[in-house]
C-alpha cells in the first residue's frame, strides 16, 4: 500500500479531517491534501510528527504492507489514547496562565449547564413517548419494559451529554495544545553533544486558518448534535419493530379464527416494513453510510399502499361482525364473596374502585359493614382505607381494589366470539356487583360523612 493511502487510513481511523490533522501538524489542508493525493512527500520531520499524532510507527507509514488492526492492538491504542488525552488535558492547564485557566472553566460550566437543561427536556420528552407506548400493553409487562428503557434512556443521555462537552471543549482547546521546538540547545554531559529540546505549549488560536477551522467545527457539532438526538430517537423505533413483529406473529397464528387476523397481519406487516426504512434511513445517515433512495423510495411506497389496503380490508371484515350490547364476561363463570368490614364515625365511600354497580341494603342486623361482591370466577377483591384530610377533619375513604381477570380467561372469550363472529363488551367494570349491607343509624353516618367532605 502506498504512503498517501496509508495516511489516509490512517487519518480516518483516528476520526480526523483533513483540517484537524492540519491543524495538528501546524500546516495548511492543502499539504495534507498533497501528501494524500501522491504529489508531494513530506520531509523526515513531518514524518515523525505524523507518528506522533497517529499513534503510528514510521514503518506502518512507509513500508508497503497493510496496516493491520488486531484486537488486541486496538484495545491498547484506546487505552492509550485514553491515558494520552488525561495527560495532555492536566499538561494544557499547567502551561495555561490564570487567565486562560479562568476562561476554559468558565466555558466548561456553562456548556455543561446547556446540555443539562437540553438533557432534562430530551429525557421528559422520550419517557413521556415510552410510558404512552408500553401502557399499551398488559399485566404489569409495559410498567417494567418502562422503567429499563427510562434507565436505558436517561443512561443514554448522560453518556451522549459528556461526550458533547468533551468534544466541544477538544474543539475550543486541547485541539491547540501542540508540541513545538523552542529551537533550544540543552548540552548531554554524558554523550559530550547538543540535542535540541521539545517543549509543550498552548497555542490558542492559528491566525491563518481560524475563521475557516471554527466554522466547520460549529457545523460538525450542529451534526454531531443532530446525529445524538437521532440515535435515541433510533432506540424506541427498534422497540417498536420488534412489537410490530410479536404481534404480527400473533396474528398469523390466528388465521384459523377468521379473515381478520389475515388483513391485520398484512397492516402490521406493512407497517413494521414502514418502521424499518426509517430505521435504515437513521442508521445511514448516523454512520455516514450511502443512502439507496430508489430502493427505500419504492419500498415506501408499497408499504404504504399495502397498509391502506389492509386497512379498508379490516372494515369491510368488521361489517360482518354483529355488534352485541353485553358484557362478554358476565356470560362466564362467577363467585361470590363476602367481607366484613368494621364501620368507623368518620368513614366515607364515595369511591368504590373497578365497579360501577354498587347497591345499599339497610339491615339493622349488621353492626358494622357487610359487603357482598359477585365477580368473575379468577378475581379476587382487597379492601382498604385511605386517609383525607377536608374541612380540618380527618376522613377515612373506602377503597376496594379488584385484581384483573386473568389474561388467559378474556383471551378465550374474545377469540371465541371472533370466532363466531361476534363483538361485545369486555369491560370488567360492568360485570361486577357490589352490595353493601348496612345498618340504618351507620348508613345516616355515612351519608352525612360523604356530604361534609
Amino acid at each position: 500500500m502506498r504512503f498517501c493511502d496509508k495516511l489516509a487510513k490512517l487519518r480516518k481511523n483516528n476520526n480526523m479531517s483533513q483540517e484537524q490533522l492540519a491543524e495538528a501538524m501546524n500546516v495548511s489542508r492543502q499539504s495534507i491534501s498533497k501528501w494524500e493525493s501522491g504529489n508531494v512527500y513530506p520531509d523526515m520531520d513531518k514524518l515523525l510528527q505524523l507518528c506522533k499524532i497517529l499513534d503510528c510507527k514510521l514503518d506502518e507509514l512507509m513500508d508497503d504492507g497493510a496496516i493491520k488492526d488486531s484486537p488486541k492492538t486496538n484495545e491498547k491504542n484506546i487505552f492509550k489514547k485514553v491515558l494520552n488525552t488525561v495527560a495532555n488535558i492536566y499538561n494544557m492547564f499547567c502551561s495555561m496562565t490564570f487567565k486562560e485557566k479562568y476562561k476554559c472553566i468558565v466555558e466548561v460550566l456553562f456548556l455543561s449547564f446547556i446540555t443539562f437543561i437540553i438533557g432534562i427536556i430530551l429525557h421528559s420528552l422520550f419517557t413521556d413517548f415510552l410510558y404512552e407506548v408500553f401502557k399499551l400493553l398488559p399485566f404489569g409487562i409495559g410498567t417494567y419494559m418502562y422503567r429499563i428503557f427510562a434507565l436505558g434512556v436517561k443512561i443514554l443521555i448522560i453518556i451522549f451529554g459528556f461526550i458533547l462537552v468533551y468534544y466541544i471543549f477538544k474543539v475550543r482547546y486541547l485541539n491547540y495544545f501542540k508540541v513545538v521546538d523552542d529551537k533550544k540547545e540543552i548540552i548531554d554531559n554524558t554523550k559530550k553533544e547538543y540535542i535540541s529540546h521539545n517543549t509543550e505549549k498552548v497555542v490558542i488560536r492559528d491566525p491563518k486558518h481560524s475563521s475557516l477551522n471554527i466554522s466547520l467545527k460549529i457545523k460538525n457539532m450542529f451534526i454531531a448534535i443532530i446525529k445524538v438526538l437521532l440515535l435515541i430517537i433510533l432506540i424506541p423505533a427498534i422497540f417498536t419493530l420488534i412489537m410490530l413483529s410479536f404481534i404480527f406473529i400473533i396474528f398469523v397464528s390466528h388465521f384459523s379464527y377468521g379473515a381478520i387476523f389475515i388483513n391485520l397481519s398484512i397492516l402490521f406487516l406493512s407497517l413494521g416494513v414502514l418502521n424499518y426504512i426509517i430505521i435504515e434511513m437513521l442508521l445511514k445517515f448516523i454512520f455516514n453510510i450511502r443512502q439507496s433512495y430508489k430502493r427505500m423510495f419504492i419500498m415506501f411506497i408499497s408499504s404504504l399502499l399495502l397498509v391502506g389496503i389492509s386497512v379498508g380490508l379490516v372494515n369491510l371484515n368488521l361489517l360482518k361482525y354483529e355488534y352485541i350490547n353485553e358484557n362478554g364476561l358476565s356470560n362466564s363463570n362467577t363467585n361470590t364473596k363476602t367481607i366484613n368490614i368494621d364501620f368507623k364515625d368518620n368513614i366515607v365511600t364515595e369511591i368504590l374502585e373497578n365497579t360501577n354497580d354498587v347497591d345499599y341494603v339497610i339491615d339493622n342486623s349488621v353492626d358494622d359493614i357487610k359487603l357482598e361482591i359477585t365477580s368473575v370466577s379468577g378475581t379476587d377483591y382487597k379492601p382498604y382505607y385511605t386517609m383525607h384530610f377536608s374541612n380540618d377533619k380527618v376522613y377515612e375513604q373506602l377503597y376496594i381494589e379488584l385484581n384483573d381477570v386473568s389474561f388467559n380467561k378474556i383471551y378465550k372469550i374474545v377469540l371465541n366470539d371472533l370466532k363466531n363472529k361476534k363483538i361485545r363488551n369486555y369491560n370488567l367494570d360492568t360485570a361486577i356487583k357490589i352490595k353493601i349491607y348496612i345498618s340504618e343509624k351507620n348508613y345516616e353516618t355515612l351519608i352525612k360523612n360523604n356530604e361534609n367532605w
